[in-house]
């Protein structure tokens, strides 16, 4: 009586092979039917207005200059003005409880810093008022009185420009000399760049 050959069964190792062997391979391209999609974006147009914008913005950029470079171009004369209109700012900083002054126009404070290239330093010797702003409730807006920043502006061009060293801390010297070379030099600037002509203001009734 021959014996019949004896039954291998495959390991489990064995089958686990087969299994990996026969599946697909982690570098196999995904079916279509599987992949994600990404949502399409659509790109977003600009209207003629905002076109001009952006250009007239990139422009206005071109014409910025480090203030480090400023500062090495300045003359020993110069350095001293501007030494002594940042003594005056520190001498002449705005109290707390200081009384707005009754105005017809007010600008707020970001259109002041860029119109008329003013630091928060030199805002902070003119009193303001807070107002409620649509972006975030709990960040009031400041505003101040239009004219007591053309004073401050006029000041500061005449200071820089070492007015004082001439005629003295006259206000009505400072203030008048000021104006004329503000005048002057945004004139000259307007020749390169184009310039808004004047800032955004809100005008408040006589009532």
């Amino acid at each position: 009586m021959s014996s019949s050959p004896a039954l291998v069964t495959p390991s489990k190792a064995d089958k686990r092979k087969r299994r990996s062997s026969t599946s697909e391979p982690e570098d196999s391209p995904i079916p279509s039917s599987k992949k994600a999609k990404s949502p399409v974006k659509a790109t977003p147009t600009l209207s003629p207005e905002e076109q001009e914008a952006y250009r007239e913005y990139a422009e206005y950029q071109a014409t910025w200059v480090d203030r480090s470079d400023i500062e090495q171009m300045l003359t020993p004369v110069d350095q001293g003005n501007r030494t002594d209109w940042s003594v005056w700012i520190f001498n002449n900083q705005c109290k707390p409880n200081t009384r707005f002054p009754p105005t017809l126009e007010e600008i707020h404070r970001t259109e002041a810093k860029d119109f008329y290239e003013l630091r928060q330093d030199e805002l902070d010797t003119l009193p303001h008022k807070t107002f409620q702003t649509r972006y975030d409730p709990n960040k009031p807006g400041w505003a101040y009185c239009h004219f007591d920043v053309l004073r401050l502006v006029y000041r500061k061009e005449a200071m820089c420009a070492g007015v004082h060293r001439e005629e003295g801390y006259d206000p009505s010297q400072l203030l008048r000399r000021g104006k004329a070379l503000y005048i002057k030099r945004r004139k000259k600037m307007a020749k390169t760049t184009r310039l808004p002509k004047s800032p955004k203001v809100w005008r408040k009734s006589c009532g």
